[in-house]
């Protein structure tokens, strides 16, 4: 089973409830659809919320990804935007959300405690840390489709760094967060 919906971004801020909670200015930025600096962690923010930018109305969740950048031969960065995908139709950026069954024959899925929260790497790591975290963050070639916004799967599988051969079109990245449930 697998439920695949898009949520358009709403904004590019310097803010992270979840690492740097109350803090208005979070050393990095972040492209979202929903949240703000004083965003208490205390509260179910799901069931208080009455709109989403996400596709799929019933769920209320607050999506959020660091920005990446293009740093140029001159030395100069460039934000790389966010695509919508292939077959969303109405995603302006954003991301695609996908929850898929778990791995390894079991398929208990249960819905999230109203206080659940995920967070997907490590924002302070700077260098690879082998076995110590899981594949949660891949990279992934995508190309444009035709003259429209969306993209679809390039060629290749999905890397943990970016990939190695250069990409004459576009690179498209996407995360991959995982649920272990004992």
């Amino acid at each position: 089973a697998c439920l695949r919906f898009a949520c358009s971004q709403l904004m590019v801020e310097h803010l992270d409830p979840l690492v740097n909670p109350g803090v208005s200015l979070s050393p990095y930025l972040h492209q979202q659809n929903a949240f703000n600096a004083t965003m208490d962690i205390k509260n179910d923010h799901q069931s208080l919320s009455t709109c989403t930018t996400c596709t799929f109305t019933e769920d209320f969740s607050s999506y959020w990804t660091t920005v990446m950048y293009f740093r140029a031969r001159n030395r100069t960065y460039k934000r790389v935007p966010q695509m919508a995908n292939i077959c969303l139709d109405g995603q302006d950026g954003g991301m695609t959300v996908y929850y898929l069954e778990p791995y390894g024959g079991r398929s208990e899925v249960t819905a999230f405690r109203p206080d659940f929260r995920m967070l997907t790497g490590t924002p302070s790591l700077r260098t690879s840390q082998k076995g110590r975290q899981p594949c949660t963050i891949g990279f992934r070639r995508l190309k444009r489709v035709g003259s429209s916004k969306a993209v679809r799967q390039g060629r290749g599988g999905d890397t943990k760094g970016f990939p190695p051969e250069p990409c004459h079109a576009r690179v498209g990245y996407r995360r991959i967060s995982t649920s272990q449930r004992g």
